[in-house]
């Protein structure tokens, strides 16, 4: 029988290859320093190593079963047979535990969610704050974010019923369920909504909403403080995990490591998964594929820019709330002139509601255009026509250069007269400017480029979809 320091050598030399090659200090002391070789078989070539839990094979086996077998097989030579050994909780006679050995043995469905003992007294609540008291778990959940402030219209209604179905049988009617749109949108809205209208109807349900950045953040300190397990066990706990803006994870291979084991536990046991992004899972370039594959795997719900009519419908709403008295002229003049943001046209009423309330002011037309005026000034002094034709030509696919060419082409003679009118309305460059740098044409052309464009948005509603994903464009550039 070997002695355990044989043993050690072998694992010492292992893990000191693995070191060489991981880069990352905290995967090295989370998933390597915990193991250890419990046999070795010379006649066999059989190497068993002892994994402190089920979780440590699936994570080893999806990420590092290669460099585990060519750190082994540098010590002990080629053709190593690696098995895992793996105490796992199941139902059987006897309440005995059983081993899963190699890489083949099935892991029983539905397996309870354990926690070692060792962890059971130190797990620690990553949303309390170190040296402020102990509180019980808080949902995080906006109360004045519910369904019955969450105006419904064209551009939100698909996601509006998925939500519904969700909080009639979370975990098992689209999930994860994936809402994606630009920023501004409604999109944290909802969600706070279902998770508000789940646990309502379930209060003893564990739902918690978190913000990806703040969710990265707490992982960070617990990479740091040594304590990832216990961030990993807490979200495990979960019945309803509500992660938003989920597109700051693109670079942060570390945190998408550790939601990637959340996720999957998660699923497993019909937990519901509820994300948002500014963009759709496909479009999460630096996302690992197998993350994106998990998303594909339930129900993806695009919310849309509001139209002319949702505008009105958000802006009538909001002022009714807050006890806005507004004309109808003015409504109309704020959904005109404010596109494809809900928080931008929200930040004009409320900045009227203060004027009315503390300054006193009587709310006009004129006093309107000045808050619209100095909400987009930015922009207006930001951008640059050059930038603006540009985006334009990016948005419809086509070399920016095209936009002055000589050509009755009808793609390109729209993007220019597109590119004109926005310069014009997002810049304080003279007429004449804009049209020498869009296509060398004369300000005349510049004017009637201007007409045709804010004729179509009259009459043409993809058109005006199209513009007001270009105006998008350019607010964030």
């Amino acid at each position: 029988m070997q002695i355990n320091r044989e043993l050690e050598e072998i694992w010492a030399k292992t893990y000191k290859y693995i070191k060489d090659n991981i880069q990352e200090p905290e995967i090295l002391s989370t998933f390597f320093k915990p193991l250890f070789i419990n046999r070795y078989d010379k006649d066999k070539k059989s190497v068993f190593i002892k994994l402190p839990s089920i979780y440590y094979y699936e994570h080893i086996e999806a990420h590092y079963a290669k460099l585990l077998k060519s750190a082994l097989e540098k010590v002990l030579g080629p053709g190593i047979k690696i098995n895992y050994e793996v105490p796992q909780p199941v139902k059987k006679k006897g309440n005995k535990s059983k081993i899963l050995l190699g890489h083949t043995d099935q892991i029983p469905e539905n397996a309870p969610l354990t926690v070692p003992p060792n962890y059971a007294e130190t797990i620690k609540n990553p949303f309390v704050i170190p040296g402020i008291k102990k509180v019980q778990l808080d949902s995080n959940l906006n109360k004045e974010l519910s369904f019955e402030d969450f105006v419904v219209g064209k551009n939100n209604e698909y996601a509006y019923i998925a939500g519904k179905e969700v909080v009639n049988n979370p975990g098992h009617k689209f999930n994860p369920l994936f809402i994606y749109g630009n920023s501004g949108l409604g999109k944290t809205h909802l969600v706070h909504a279902i998770g508000i209208a789940i646990k309502q109807a379930n209060p003893r349900l564990k739902v918690l909403y978190v913000n990806a950045s703040a969710f990265k953040d707490q992982y960070s300190t617990h990479v740091l403080n040594n304590k990832r397990l216990d961030f990993l066990y807490f979200y495990r706990q979960m019945d309803v995990l509500i992660v938003d803006d989920l597109q700051v994870w693109e670079n942060a291979a570390g945190t998408q490591s550790i939601f990637f084991d959340i996720f999957n536990d998660l699923l497993l046991h019909n937990k519901q998964l509820i994300f948002t992004a500014d963009k759709m899972p496909s479009d999460l370039k630096k996302m690992d594929e197998r993350i994106i594959s998990r998303f594909k795997s339930g129900l993806e719900v695009e919310i849309l820019p509001p139209d002319y009519e949702m505008r009105v419908k958000l802006l009538k709403h909001k002022a009714e709330k807050d006890g806005l008295k507004l004309d109808k002229t003015i409504i109309d003049y704020i959904a005109q002139e404010i596109t494809s943001n809900i928080r931008e046209m929200k930040g004009v009423l409320v900045s009227l509601q203060f004027q009315a309330i503390n300054l006193k002011k009587e709310i006009t037309l004129e006093l309107a255009k000045e808050v619209v005026e100095k909400l987009t000034i930015k922009y207006k002094r930001d951008i640059s026509v050059d930038k603006i034709a540009e985006l334009v030509a990016k948005y419809y696919n086509i070399p920016k250069e095209k936009l002055s060419e000589k050509t009755r082409k009808r793609d390109i003679v729209q993007a220019r007269q597109i590119s004109m009118y926005l310069a014009k309305k997002y810049t304080k460059t003279s007429l004449s400017t804009i049209g020498r740098k869009i296509g060398n044409k004369d300000h005349s052309t510049v004017l009637h480029s201007y007409k045709v464009v804010s004729d179509l948005l009259k009459t043409n509603k993809k058109f005006k979809l199209e513009l007001e994903e270009i105006e998008d464009l350019i607010r964030r550039n």
